[in-house]
């Protein structure tokens, strides 16, 4: 016969006596769904506000295990589903006078009826929305049933409904007062006759459906669907029956008397708790004081960061990194690629690339509808939720004036443009797309085959760069008393009945559990048998609990004597979560309050911001003349130290040479460290004059707004207008006055309070990224203390991103550069093609005065020898502008760039694809890419709008896609950056570097990160020299350039590798030599070689090219030689050597071919 699994869940007891209840803080609340609703107001009550008042008695609540309280998404779902949970309880209490541990205690039991559904007659408990209705209808939810009053009788005719989530409050499982006699119950005690008693309770849950269990509904094999809950069964049968969810509560110790003792608690005392803000979790962690030695700080704000591998390269790769981790990455729509072309026959290439060209232009017509779309329904939804508040709450006819945008009949309405942008979205052409991974391969597939994708290639649908939006800035707390994990690193242990315990040491003896339990009725209840095998566990443990240790000084009680050595004192398996109870304290919710001081980017025609070149600063000016009183309420979690946790076992999972040991140590002692975060959830909303509440769905006939998240929504203030606050672009400073820490029972502790200015006596730990510039702080009046103050510099509000690629994709490289070091007082710049072939060299000479000049020579088999004819012009655009310049502007100039190539590449980073000490870098220097790449800002969809009362309904053009943002090229701290400096759009009379020249020259300029100037733009906006600008880079091929803004994570430019090595394998590299004594020799193939010394330890292959004047030729031509090794041997004949002039060539010399060094 199959039994069931007991399957443990973590029971918590909340003891509330006159003395707790009358001087202890709560904050408890209820959700009000009927009086709100159809007002469109939240129904949960205003942070701080208290509405649900508590009575004396012990608060049980039970906490699901992890796998019900997590939610999936089903293929081609759009939304999350949860799975059902238990709904049915069995409560159990012991009672036994106080210290008395042997004698018999009074049991009594009740039923708690999750899912009882009061049609909304008031007989419920807690708040809940109808399931079964269409529309959003209020009921009450979950009853409890005294087994004394009879036993149970299931109800029939009902569908389970009961999730962890509730009817849409994340919190719902997890805050008793929104899940009373549904997840939790209270015990009055009315029945007890005295103030004390020694209590103690066990918990059973199971499914009243048992085809509705989430273990073997699904009719999956029972070891492998435990592995898919993250649960595991030593022992495991090869099925069971069902599950039941067994937890206990043993040995409270109840107390009503005046001036009882309070039970201890985890409950921090007030005002103890250490605050810390950041942009991220991280970043506010970071603030926080450790061990004071600044190399450790840095180790474990790097881990927070998960930054460990970073700090090897530099302090600026780790200050771009964390400051990229400060911002979440939005969906940029899709492109289209086809794989595989190269193999393909020349003439084959073309077809393929002609109907990606379309898909393409579909899938980007695609997009932008979208994008649209999601911009009109948001406006739709904000009409609709404005226009069902209260009529005190509009403006004096608002209501019949929003009436025709509501009205999808009228096409010159919101509505009817919603319809019809979905009825021109519908009539686009397809592209493929499916709901699932394989339906979308399927789609693809199909696409290609009706176009002829040729055999070995591979249509691919790729997500280009993504937008990046701010999170809401976080608060970090320390010394809360949280015990609670973000979530387990090992399987939750579940049992059988066989394993339960069924003996424990108490008072130095083996005491059995009893056979025949005390017990309520259970008639009617399934798994009778295991039931009562459940409470003789519980009525053992119960006794155990208030039964003194035998080594009172070590233990307290035999039970805690017991789980201390398991092994020895416990016959059976006690479950997950048993201990002697303690008053709990889990916090849960961070009540927060600020003060904010708005300080707009731009005030008419001044910005008050500067760019510093890596950050903005405010400058003092046109702060809001008063301040905002912002509220919210957060729930908290244990970020940090998971993420510290997460991050060691990374760590050590890649580096197995470590020590690995230490570093689970330290990930274990992690992940209890007193840490929990979460952003002031809100405060960005606040800007845009939005706030997020209650998802309603709009009644018909706007089912133009199916599917469409409906939050958040217009908050646009009084209807007097009085409060207009649009701020689209995120800056101010802020203080907190009033912190709260809420836990899962609606205990409160204050960590600061707005009561006699209490908030100045807090001093938050800042990271420096949020700290005001000293003397720079908003408030008027010195109130608060600028050790008070934080600050959020600009940041957009709307999805933005900078583009930074190859102005021109093909070619990407518009030409290659090359200084010389052959000879320091002949050096000289090589210039190539973009293929890599040798077009000339600039180097100086002497004018016929004999004064220095910079002169244009063609290398050997130039396609084009003359600099300054058109054709070299229209050839290489960029590469003419930039070499005539250079030229022109003389030897000065000329020298001037030619150090600050050197200098400039002497602190790169060695590439990995340059020869290692075999290299000419030394000689020949490293190659130069000269790249025109354009950049832009794009904000995803259509610009914002202001939802202020006067606006809302017409919106005007919002002024913030005309800022123009700084953008600053290269980081001369990151010796992985490749850029050696930039041309603004096509003037190369200057050129901006991190480079400086010994002697400076008016050719070259220091990078100051004001040199580039953009606005953000939908991205639809075609390209424009108002919107976007183009730069000519001269860069390392092999590294990234960096393109850093501030208001968005760095970008970079990268030229892919396959180009660099082509267009290096083909160059040619030249060593001007103006006396070379050498002679020929011919080879045994009739050729004739040029001897010369062998060079040494150099890959690649030598030859010789010296000029041939032909007669009246203007251009020479070149006569090419093989390289001979010279050697002692005799040959003879032996010609006599000559003094020739020419060059030393080098092929294949720049990159390491993987083959021999060449034997010239």
């Amino acid at each position: 016969m199959t039994r069931p699994l007991l399957v443990p869940v973590e029971v918590e007891a909340l003891l509330v006596n006159d003395d707790i209840r009358t001087t202890e803080p709560f904050q408890r609340w209820q959700p009000d769904f009927y009086n709100n609703l159809d007002n469109h107001h939240d129904p949960e009550p205003a942070p701080f506000d208290t509405v649900d008042d508590l009575d004396t008695g012990v608060y049980l609540q039970w906490q699901l295990p992890e796998a019900l309280r997590s939610g999936y998404a089903e293929p081609g779902a759009a939304d999350i589903t949860f799975p059902l949970v238990p709904n049915r309880w069995l409560v159990v209490r012991y009672a036994r006078p106080t210290g008395q541990p042997d004698a018999d205690p009074a049991v009594t039991g009740w039923i708690v009826d999750s899912d009882f559904n009061d049609g909304g007659t008031g007989d419920g408990t807690s708040p809940y929305l109808d399931p079964s209705s269409a529309t959003p209808a209020p009921v009450w939810i979950g009853r409890s049933v005294n087994l004394a009053d009879g036993p149970w009788a299931e109800p029939t005719g009902r569908e389970m409904f009961l999730t962890a989530v509730g009817c849409g409050l994340p919190t719902f499982s997890t805050y008793q007062p929104y899940n009373e006699n549904v997840l939790s119950f209270r015990d009055t005690l009315g029945d007890l006759t005295g103030p004390t008693a020694d209590l103690s309770y066990a918990v059973v849950g199971w499914y009243s459906d048992p085809a509705k269990d989430v273990v073997t509904a699904t009719g999956t094999d029972l070891a492998a669907r435990l592995a898919e809950l993250g649960w595991s069964l030593a022992d495991a049968p090869e099925a069971v029956s069902r599950s039941l969810y067994v937890g206990h509560v043993p040995g409270l110790a109840w107390d009503n008397r005046p001036n009882a003792t309070r039970p201890p608690s985890g409950r921090p005392t007030d005002y103890t708790v250490d605050v810390a803000l950041g942009h991220t979790a991280a970043d506010a962690t970071s603030a926080l004081p450790t061990t004071g030695d600044p190399v450790d700080h840095q180790l474990w704000t790097a881990l927070q960061y998960g930054l460990l591998d970073t700090l090897d390269i530099s302090q600026a790769a780790f200050d771009q990194a964390a400051h990229a981790a400060w911002f979440g990455p939005s969906p940029p729509g899709y492109t289209w690629e086809i794989t595989g072309t190269a193999a393909l026959p020349e003439e084959d290439r073309a077809r393929p690339e002609a109907w990606l060209g379309k898909l393409n232009e579909d899938q980007l017509a695609l997009d932008t509808a979208v994008r649209e779309l999601i911009a009109l329904q948001r406006r739709l939804y904000g009409l609709w939720w404005l226009r069902g508040l209260p009529a005190d709450e509009q403006p004096d006819g608002f209501a019949a004036a929003c009436a025709p945008e509501l009205d999808p009949a009228r096409t010159d309405g919101l509505a009817g443009q919603v319809a019809a942008l979905l009825e021109r979205i519908a009539a686009l052409p397809r592209v493929p797309t499916g709901a699932t991974a394989q339906e979308l391969q399927d789609a693809i597939g199909a696409y290609a085959a009706d176009h002829g994708l040729p055999d070995g290639c591979t249509l691919k649908r790729v997500a280009p760069a993504p937008y990046y939006q701010v999170p809401d800035p976080s608060i970090v707390l320390r010394n809360t008393g949280n015990q609670r994990h973000v979530t387990r690193d090992t399987p939750l242990p579940c049992r059988t009945p066989d394993q339960l315990v069924t003996a424990l040491s108490i008072a130095g003896q083996s005491v059995p559990a009893p056979a025949a339990p005390p017990a309520p009725d259970l008639t009617g209840l399934p798994e009778a048998d295991t039931l009562t095998r459940v409470l003789a566990e519980s009525a053992l443990l119960a006794r155990a609990a208030v039964t003194p240790a035998t080594d009172p000084g070590t233990h307290a009680t035999a039970l805690a004597e017991d789980l201390a050595a398991p092994d020895r004192l416990i016959t059976g398996t006690a479950a997950e979560y048993t201990k002697p109870w303690n008053q709990p304290w889990t916090p849960l919710y961070l009540l927060w309050e600020v003060r904010i001081y708005p300080l707009p980017f731009r005030t008419d025609d001044t910005d008050n911001w500067a760019f510093d070149g890596t950050r903005y600063r405010w400058q003092g000016t046109n702060a809001a003349p008063a301040y905002d009183v912002v509220q919210g309420r957060s729930i908290l979690t244990a970020l940090p130290a998971f993420n510290a946790a997460a991050r060691l076992a990374h760590h050590a999972e890649r580096h197995p040479d470590a020590p690995v040991e230490a570093l689970h140590r330290l990930r274990d002692g992690a992940a209890d460290l007193d840490l929990v975060s979460q952003t002031l959830d809100g405060l960005n909303d606040w800007f845009l004059h939005r706030h997020t509440t209650v998802s309603l769905p709009p009644e018909a006939p706007l089912d133009v707004l199916t599917g469409v998240p409906h939050t958040p929504v217009p908050n646009p203030g009084p209807p007097d207008g009085s409060e207009p606050r649009f701020q689209p672009v995120r800056a101010g400073q802020l203080h907190l006055t009033n912190v709260k820490l809420v836990d899962t029972f609606g205990r409160a502790c204050d960590v600061v309070t707005t009561t006699e200015q209490q908030y100045e006596q807090l001093r938050p730990f800042r990271a420096w990224s949020v700290t005001p510039d000293q003397g720079r702080i908003a408030s008027p009046d010195g109130d608060p203390p600028a050790y008070c103050v934080a600050e959020l510099p600009p940041r957009l509000l709307q999805p933005a991103r900078l583009t930074f690629a190859p102005d021109r994709p093909d070619p990407a490289v518009c030409g290659w550069l090359l200084a010389t070091h052959l000879n320091r007082a002949d050096r000289s710049l090589l210039a190539y093609s973009d293929l890599g072939e040798g077009l000339g060299e600039l180097r100086l000479t002497l004018a016929p005065d004999h004064s220095p000049q910079v002169s244009w020579q063609p290398l050997p088999g130039s396609p084009l020898p003359d600099l300054d004819a058109d054709a070299f012009a229209a050839a290489h655009p960029e590469l003419a502008g930039f070499l005539r310049t250079l030229r022109d502007r003389g030897p000065a100039s000329f020298t001037a760039m030619l150090d600050v190539l050197d200098d400039t590449l002497g602190a790169l980073t060695p590439a990995a694809g340059l020869q290692p000490e075999n290299s000419l870098a030394d000689l020949a220097g490293r190659p130069l890419a000269l790249i025109r790449s354009r950049l832009r800002f794009d904000l995803d969809g259509p610009p914002l709008t202001s939802a202020d009362w006067d606006q809302v309904l017409r919106p005007a053009a919002a002024d913030y896609p005309d800022y123009r943002w700084n953008i600053r090229l290269g980081d001369p701290d990151l010796p992985t950056d490749g850029l050696v400096g930039f041309f603004t759009q096509d003037d190369y009379g200057l050129f901006h570097t991190h480079g400086a020249p010994a002697d400076p020259d008016p050719y070259l300029t220091p990078v100051a990160g004001d040199e580039l100037r953009l606005p953000a733009r939908p991205f639809t906006e075609p390209d424009s020299d108002d919107n976007s600008t183009h730069v000519v880079l001269i860069a390392d091929p092999w590294l990234a350039v960096h393109a850093l803004t501030d208001i968005l994570p760095v970008v970079t430019l990268r030229l892919p590798d396959d180009i660099v090595r082509t267009a290096l394998t083909r160059m040619r590299v030249a060593f001007r030599m103006t006396a070379l004594p050498a002679a020929t020799r011919t080879g045994a193939d009739g050729t004739d070689t040029l001897v010369v010394p062998r060079p040494a330890a150099w890959r690649g292959s030598w030859s010789w090219a010296q000029p041939e004047a032909a007669a009246g030729a203007t251009v020479p031509s070149w006569i090419t030689y093989p390289l001979t090794a010279a050697d002692p041997a005799a040959h003879l004949p032996h010609p006599t050597p000559a003094v020739r002039s020419g060059y030393l060539q080098l092929s294949q010399g720049l990159v390491d071919t993987g083959g021999p060094s060449a034997t010239p």
